[in-house]
């Protein structure tokens, strides 16, 4: 029987403005971690800049660190806002499909470079000799970015940023590109992923707004609900059914609190078990008795 293989996951946030982030996406990632029995690391802080946005640079840190524990498995990283939404996801099956790639990514789907990828959710095989080197190369790039350049970018760089880092990598050593195995975003690394999940900034940019979507899909993955379910956590769609389950059943619109009622357990319960619910208190309701009584 071979052995089972080795992963660590790993995240990482600053301490002021994503770590309300983190502590809600580590939730799933932890549940997924202990169900399967794979090792989990986070940090919070910043361990070589000074502005809040520089802890993404973390996890290069976090890769070398492990590496030089002599560990020999697979790394997997994950943003802030990336989240498990498949707590059954035989991790082990997919790892030893691509046991002889020295790391996985996915295309960022701006362009179709080969090198143009998301360092949002990154998998890096430690027991590959190419994806010791990834993690070593990457780590010598981030050095020789200056304290004085780190401390005077306030704002994201595009240039020197750790994705631009490892898209560097991967356009100068033709090597280390062709042993990387691109994976499709539709199992990790997109907003419709069905293994890790990403909620990217591009996508809401309202931080609170994304928080709350965030929250609500993970709240559903730990309940054993679908994270994809049309009425969780949109007032709009659950609005329009508790508007229509009124007007056919009771003949009228929805009053304010029977309205506020019904569209909160919606948003939580999801659409399979919160318009069952809505329907029997309706139906059960004296008001609709009467209605079945005058027709």
């Amino acid at each position: 029987m071979s052995e089972r293989i080795q992963a660590i996951f790993l995240q990482t946030a600053d301490p002021f403005n994503y770590l309300p982030m983190l502590q809600e996406t580590a939730k799933t990632v932890i549940e997924y971690c202990r169900r399967a029995r794979y090792g989990y690391e986070s940090y919070v802080g910043i361990k070589r800049g000074v502005w809040p946005w520089q802890a993404t640079y973390n996890r290069i840190h976090q890769l070398n660190e492990i590496m030089t524990r002599g560990f020999h498995g697979w790394l997997i990283y994950l943003d802030a806002d990336a989240y498990v939404v498949d707590l059954d996801f035989d991790l082990e099956s997919y790892l030893r499909q691509h046991n002889d790639r020295a790391a996985i990514l996915t295309p960022s789907m701006a362009t179709d470079h080969h090198w143009d990828i998301n360092a949002g959710v990154v998998l890096i095989n430690l027991g590959h000799p190419l994806g010791r080197e990834i993690v070593s190369i990457w780590t010598q790039k981030f050095a020789a970015l200056s304290d004085e350049r780190l401390a005077a970018a306030e704002q994201w760089l595009d240039a020197d940023s750790d994705q631009d880092m490892i898209q560097c990598i991967l356009r100068e050593r033709d090597d280390i590109a062709s042993a990387v195995y691109l994976q499709a975003t539709n199992l990790i690394n997109s907003s419709f992923a069905t293994f890790i999940r990403q909620h990217l900034r591009s996508y809401t940019q309202d931080f609170a707004a994304r928080l709350r979507s965030i929250s609500g899909e993970v709240e559903a993955v730990l309940d054993g609900r679908s994270p994809d379910d049309p009425v969780r956590g949109s007032s709009t769609v659950g609005a329009q059914i508790v508007d229509a389950v009124y007007r056919g059943l009771l003949r009228r619109d929805a009053d304010d609190a029977g309205r506020q009622n019904a569209m909160a357990n919606l948003e939580h319960l999801g659409i399979n078990e919160g318009l069952p619910r809505l329907l029997n208190e309706v139906m059960g309701s004296e008001e609709f008795a009467n209605n079945i009584a005058r027709s």
